[in-house]
């Protein structure tokens, strides 16, 4: 098949119910028979490719929900998070921690945000 456009990358597409490969600058699609060893290829690499980006997909959401809530409290720098966690382990931890030994950590004004956000 001679490239209509030299410079464009090569391209497809393959329509999953019908299995037709579609091809850039081409109105009619690419049609193999039914499990020909090159339809396998085209749905293999469709396959594969769709594990790759659910698996990114799912890797990024786990991020964000792993993503520490001190981090978006106003006045929590590095310090104190790290002050935080290390006293309590998590901060679903620190309901548990005796308020007495938070407050040798943080300041009354860290003490009041954590509590605004019921988090002691």
């Amino acid at each position: 098949m001679k490239r209509k456009h030299p410079t464009l990358p090569y391209l497809c597409s393959i329509a999953k119910r019908e299995e037709e490969i579609f091809v850039p600058y081409q109105k009619e699609p690419v049609l193999f028979e039914k499990g020909s060893l090159e339809l396998m290829l085209f749905q293999k690499i469709r396959d594969e490719s769709h594990r790759f980006a659910i698996g990114f997909n799912r890797s990024s959401r786990n991020k964000a929900l792993k993503k520490n809530i001190l981090e978006e409290l106003p006045g929590f720098g590095p310090v104190a998070r790290k002050s935080i966690l290390k006293l309590a382990g998590s901060v679903e931890n620190l309901h548990e921690v005796p308020r007495k030994e938070i407050e040798k950590i943080l300041t009354k004004k860290q003490m009041e945000t954590l509590e605004d956000h019921g988090l002691i």
